[in-house]
């Protein structure tokens, strides 16, 4: 597991999340994410409400595209097009920002962190 619980700051996360690791070899997502056991769990906070909107590409092609931002406290390394399981459901990784607390930060060897994960489907 690349991850680590936070048991110091984990207020108002309930959701427990899944996620996996997608490295450039793996095609078909669908079957990634029922044949590969999961690289780790986190527990979040949706941050956002869920967005719905229309994705124009090319001036050609219309996309619906759903989209929400969640909260961690957890220790997690993930990056854009890592999969989660948020909500019952799989959400692509978006985009992925960590914000260091510290406030008591002389007195910790890793100081703690917020993760901000966009998630889109």
């Amino acid at each position: 597991m690349v991850g680590g619980y936070n048991i110091l700051g984990r207020r108002g996360e309930f959701e427990k999340c899944k996620y996996w690791k997608v490295d450039k070899k793996n095609r078909d997502l669908s079957e990634f994410t029922h044949e590969k056991t999961p690289d780790g769990t986190f527990y979040a906070q949706e941050i956002t409400s869920e967005e719905k909107r229309k994705l124009v590409v090319g001036s050609g092609f219309i996309f619906d595209e759903n989209s929400t931002t969640i909260k961690t406290n957890d220790y997690v390394d993930l990056k854009e097009g890592d999969l989660i399981e948020f909500q019952e459901e799989i959400w692509f990784v978006k985009n992925f920002q960590e914000k260091k607390i510290t406030k008591n930060r002389q007195f910790m060897k890793n100081p703690l962190k917020f993760s901000y994960i966009q998630l889109k489907r």
